[in-house]
């Protein structure tokens, strides 16, 4: 950001908040002090808006299924929406744009499967329009069922998978297997920094050696005095 656009961010504030001036100048009340504070918090949000660049961001898509179901569950909407718009078509209603827009979303589908459909003629959308719909509800079934199978077939991998690796810990592995059933879990912990009751320690290896002297102190032998259990 150039120092211009930081010198004009403060002018538009200044000029802002000098129409309510006499407001500043007389804050008597709560409500007053809220009104004022909400005029500034507006005013430097419009400079900011207009001053400061930005970017837009969005979430990072996470694909629940393999790639291969993404695709087809991709081609079924597509597929949906191809049938919607032939079923949904008015008589005589099939223009050059219509067709293309058909074309463009058969192509998509063949992109997303590797599977060929024949084009879909003016003929086909107009006296041949329900043997069509058929035709693409037949193609959908199959993207459908080979997304299931895709599904199904992941899902049998994660459970061998588990059921592998709970055989290996039974095995090999008993303290994990407990720790599993017994749902512990091992959290770490982050210490940036050590605060005792006249210093701050922030060097590493000066953590390390408190951390492990505070341990070594909290879980050592400590025998029950029986003296204290007579009182």
């Amino acid at each position: 950001m150039k120092e211009e656009d930081w010198l004009k961010f403060g002018k538009h504030i200044d000029t802002e908040l000098q129409r309510h001036k006499a407001k500043f100048e007389s804050i008597q009340k709560e409500k007053q002090l809220d009104n004022l504070w909400l005029i500034w918090n507006t005013a430097v949000k419009t400079a900011a808006n207009k001053f400061i660049p930005f970017t837009y961001t969005r979430q990072k898509k996470f694909y629940a299924h393999s790639f291969k179901a993404t695709k087809m569950h991709k081609a079924l909407i597509l597929m949906n929406k191809l049938i919607s718009k032939i079923r949904n078509l008015k008589p005589l209603a099939t223009s050059a744009s219509i067709i293309l827009e058909v074309d463009e979303i058969r192509k998509q589908v063949i992109d997303l499967t590797e599977v060929e459909i024949e084009r879909i003629e003016t003929e086909d959308m107009q006296s041949k329009r329900e043997e069509t719909i058929k035709k693409l509800k037949e193609i959908k079934i199959i993207f459908w069922t080979a997304c299931n199978i895709e599904n199904n077939k992941k899902q049998n991998n994660r459970i061998k998978f588990y059921t592998v690796q709970r055989y290996n810990n039974m095995k090999e592995n008993t303290t994990r297997m407990i720790n599993s059933i017994l749902n512990r879990r091992t959290d770490y912990i982050n210490c940036d920094k050590i605060c005792t009751l006249d210093n701050v320690i922030v060097e590493e290896s000066k953590i390390k050696t408190a951390t492990k002297q505070h341990f070594q102190n909290w879980t050592h032998k400590n025998p029950t005095k029986m003296e204290y259990w007579n009182e």
